[in-house]
């Protein structure tokens, strides 16, 4: 089906400057998520839409954020199997299994040996921010107008309502805080166990698009959604780092001693102060990588994907939680606050 639609476009091309100035219209539209300045450069992937198959701007928004979701739900599955087993047989170094032979650690210094708890503690925070998110994602989903993409919305959404529950209550930060080592890594192992069980129903979205002209056509321009093949032709996958937003405070990092920040991380590691908490941070292998000194002796590590939240501190005391809002292979915007209890 897609075939066709091109088909048609690159006749209607030669036959009416009407529809590229419809479709123009539509690229702009496309153009605004976060993080997409540069999706009109896959056009050459794209071609235009004649008036009777251009979908409406909402259908474009609509198909756009179900590839987005369904790509991180994917996503968080495999990095979900890939942290459970570290875990399971720690390294010491939680992403050096996954980075290049020749690639340093940035840090010097001995090696580090991650604690069994604490990692555990990372996971069960990762885990339960990507399960919101992507459950944000397809409950702010209103109906496409197309049955069939409506049901696997509802089944997509319905998958991850039955395990969210479970996962939150897994994950809570405080019930953690009673917990041994071994238990932590118990309840991680539960969590790792239910998002496995999660499955991509069939037909999926880019099958249902080559049924459906309408959503065909929304497809092709969404620019998070991968393209498909077409009339034998090799597909050229979209930039998977396209340039990230600037955060709010950029690269000042002394912005963060008041307590609240959003600022730019890279493979430097820096040292930023935050309240009364110092960190280390940096991004190696789509990985966000934080470590700290504790003023009363020890020391905490973790690591965060996309999406992911982490907390130093406790009751009592100062809490300091780190967001991270989105994630290239090196470099990614993250929120740090700190409060009070």
């Amino acid at each position: 089906m897609l075939k066709t639609v091109r088909t048609e476009v690159r006749a209607a091309g030669r036959r009416s400057g009407a529809a590229l100035a419809l479709v123009t219209g539509l690229a702009l539209v496309s153009g605004c998520v976060p993080g997409k300045d540069a999706a009109p450069a896959r056009t050459d992937d794209k071609p235009a839409l004649t008036t009777a198959t251009a979908p409406s701007r909402a259908l474009v928004v609509w198909t756009d954020t179900m590839c987005a979701t369904t790509a991180t739900l994917d996503a968080t599955r495999k990095q979900s199997a890939r942290k459970i087993k570290e875990l399971a047989h720690p390294t010491n170094d939680p992403a050096s299994a996954h980075a290049p032979a020749s690639a340093p650690d940035p840090v010097p210094g001995p090696p580090y040996r991650p604690d069994a708890g604490f990692t555990a503690d990372s996971y069960l925070n990762w885990a339960s921010s990507s399960v919101e998110a992507v459950a944000a994602g397809y409950a702010g989903l209103r109906p496409s107008g197309i049955p069939a993409a409506d049901r696997l919305r509802a089944q997509l959404a319905a998958g991850v309502g039955e395990i969210r529950p479970e996962v939150t209550r897994l994950s809570d930060y405080f019930a953690l805080t009673s917990l041994s080592p071994a238990e932590k890594t118990e309840r991680a192992k539960r969590v790792g166990a239910l998002l496995a069980s999660l499955k991509q129903p069939r037909p999926d979205l880019p099958a249902l698009a080559d049924k459906n002209p309408e959503l065909a056509a929304a497809y092709h321009l969404a620019p998070r959604c991968v393209p498909t093949p077409a009339a034998g032709r090799p597909v050229r996958p979209a930039d998977p780092s396209p340039q990230l937003p600037p955060p709010a405070d950029g690269t000042d990092f002394a912005a963060c001693a008041d307590g609240k920040c959003e600022v730019r991380l890279t493979p430097d590691p820096v040292d930023i102060k935050v309240g009364d908490t110092k960190l280390t941070a940096w991004v190696k292998n789509r990985v966000v990588r934080l470590r700290t000194a504790y003023p009363t002796g020890g020391s905490g590590s973790m690591t965060l994907g996309e999406g992911g939240r982490g907390t130093y501190g406790g009751p009592g005391g100062e809490t300091v939680t780190v967001t991270v809002k989105l994630l290239r292979v090196d470099e990614a915007n993250v929120e740090i606050t700190a409060s009070r209890a």
